[in-house]
C-alpha cells in the first residue's frame, strides 16, 4: 500500500515500502514531474520519525508558529544521541512535574562547572547521587538561560531603598544658646567624672558642638570656605579661647591651633603642646586637616590636663 499527495500543478508525490541496495527494508518517497523522471528517495525504518518531525517542523516555520515542546525535545534528545525508537518511548511516557515529585533524583552543581558554546548555548554540567556520581549536563540555549537566570532570581520584589537621613533645618539663635548651655553642663561632668567616658563619648561632644557653632553637619557656605581664622571660647577650660588659623595657600590647606598669650603662646600639635611656637616648622604647626578637627584635637587636650 503507498500514499500518494497531488499538488495544484499536478505533481505527485508517493510513499511507500520498498528496500535498499542492501536489501534492508526502507520507507521509499517518489516524485513525479512533467517529464515523467522520478528518483527515488529511501528513508532507512530508524529514520523514519525524524523525517515526520522534520516534516511538521517545516509546517510549523512555514506557518509561522513557535516549535512545539515535544519536538524541541525530541531534536535535543536526537542531539544527545538517543535513536529515535528511544525518542519514541521517551515521548510516550508521561510528563511527571518536577515540582511535585515525591522523590526526585538529586543532581549536583559545582561551582563554575559551565560551558559556554559558540553558538551563545549555556551547558550546566552536574553530577548524580553518590557513590557513583554519575555525570549529567543541561544544554540552555539562549532564551532558556535567560529564563533559568530571571527564576534564579526569585519573585519580583521592589528593591528595598534606602530613605535618606531627614535634613535638620539650621538651628535658631535661641536653640544654639540653650544647646550650647547644655553642652557646658554636659563637659562639666564629664571633666568631674573623669574616666566614665571614652573617646566615643569626646567624639559626640565635638559633633554637638559643631552643630551648636553651625559647622560640620551643614554644608560649609561662601564666607566658611573664605574664612582663614577664627577665635573658639572654651568655657570648660576655665574661659580659655582657642585661636585656630589657616595656612597661607600656596604653602598648603593644614589648620593650627593655638592658645594666645603673653610671649606667643603655645600650640597643640600632632606631637603634643608646643610651647615655642615661633620655633615650629610650617608643616609642624599647621598639621590638621580641617579647623574642625583643630578644635576637637584642642579641646580634648585642654580637658584632659585640668586647669591650669
Amino acid at each position: 500500500m503507498t500514499f500518494e499527495y497531488r499538488d495544484y500543478y499536478g505533481r505527485r508525490l508517493n510513499l511507500g515500502p520498498g528496500a535498499d541496495l542492501d536489501n534492508n527494508p526502507v520507507v521509499e518517497l517518489w516524485t513525479h514531474g512533467e517529464y515523467g523522471v522520478s528518483i527515488p528517495v529511501r528513508v532507512p525504518l530508524d529514520r523514519v520519525e525524524e523525517l515526520v518531525a522534520g516534516v511538521r517542523d517545516a509546517a510549523r516555520q512555514a506557518a509561522g508558529q513557535p516549535a512545539a515542546a515535544e519536538d524541541e525535545m525530541a531534536a535535543s534528545l536526537r542531539r544527545d544521541g538517543f535513536s529515535n525508537d528511544e525518542i519514541a518511548d521517551i515521548l510516550r511516557q508521561p510528563s511527571a512535574d518536577p515540582t511535585i515529585a515525591d522523590d526526585p533524583t538529586p543532581l549536583r552543581w559545582g561551582l563554575n562547572d559551565i560551558l559556554y558554546g559558540d553558538d551563545d548555548t549555556i551547558t550546566v554540567c552536574m553530577s548524580g547521587p553518590a557513590p557513583d556520581r554519575e555525570p549529567y549536563w543541561l544544554e540552555l540555549d539562549p532564551e532558556r538561560a535567560a529564563v533559568l537566570r530571571d527564576d534564579l532570581a526569585g519573585p519580583d520584589e521592589q528593591p528595598a531603598v534606602e530613605q535618606p537621613a531627614e535634613a535638620h533645618p539650621p538651628l535658631t539663635d535661641a536653640e544654639r544658646q540653650f544647646l550650647t548651655f547644655a553642652l557646658e553642663l554636659a563637659a562639666d561632668q564629664m571633666y568631674s567624672r573623669g574616666d566614665e567616658f571614652d573617646d566615643a563619648d569626646d567624639a559626640a561632644m565635638a559633633r554637638l558642638r559643631r552643630i551648636a557653632d553651625g559647622v560640620g553637619d551643614k554644608p560649609a557656605d561662601l564666607l566658611a570656605d573664605c574664612a582663614t581664622e577664627y577665635h573658639v571660647p572654651v568655657p570648660e577650660g576655665g574661659g580659655t579661647t582657642l585661636l585656630v588659623r589657616r595656612q597661607a595657600l600656596v604653602h598648603g590647606t593644614g589648620w593650627a591651633v593655638s592658645v594666645p598669650a603673653y610671649g606667643g603662646g603655645r600650640a597643640w600639635t600632632t606631637e603634643g603642646w608646643q610651647e615655642s611656637i615661633s620655633a615650629l616648622s610650617v608643616d609642624r604647626l599647621f598639621c590638621w586637616p580641617d579647623a574642625a578637627t583643630a578644635v576637637d584635637e584642642a579641646r580634648r587636650a585642654l580637658n584632659a590636663e585640668g586647669p591650669r
